[in-house]
């Protein structure tokens, strides 16, 4: 994904190693799934039927979310979200959609359609929430 030209200098390499970094980063906060307890409400409609639903947060990820909710919404329903990020005085709220269905209530969403702005939030969460984890290790 990245080219170098020649003559390759000190700068440049430093500069394609910094952007590999920064790439690699995101992919691990994409995929990397922090533990989160928080109060997680949602509702979506099916056919024309509003359903609503709360629960608590398992774990959280910058692309989803798993959730043990008291009425699990159908496979394929988009939900909207709203459950509060520490630190941050707004709640998160999203649209998800429901990929998967677990033992015990678990539902695994999606998030989809983020604006940038979410995303830098969810990004800032799991930043900080690395952060202290390697702390505590250390």
């Amino acid at each position: 994904n990245f080219f170098l030209q020649k003559p390759a200098t000190v700068e440049r390499i430093q500069s394609l190693v910094n952007a590999a970094r920064d790439l690699m980063l995101q992919e691990r906060l994409r995929y990397q799934r922090l533990p989160l307890v928080a109060r997680v409400h949602c509702h979506w409609q099916v056919q024309s039927y509003e359903q609503q639903a709360s629960g608590e947060s398992v774990n959280l990820s910058t692309s989803g979310m798993l959730a043990r909710l008291d009425i699990e919404p159908p496979a394929g329903a988009l939900v909207h979200l709203s459950f509060p990020l520490p630190a941050q005085k707004e709640p998160f709220v999203c649209t998800a959609c429901v990929v998967r269905h677990a033992p015990g209530g678990h539902v695994g969403l999606r998030f989809v359609n983020l604006s940038r702005e979410e995303r830098w939030r969810l990004m800032g969460f799991s930043k900080a929430a690395m952060g202290e984890a390697v702390a505590h290790v250390l």
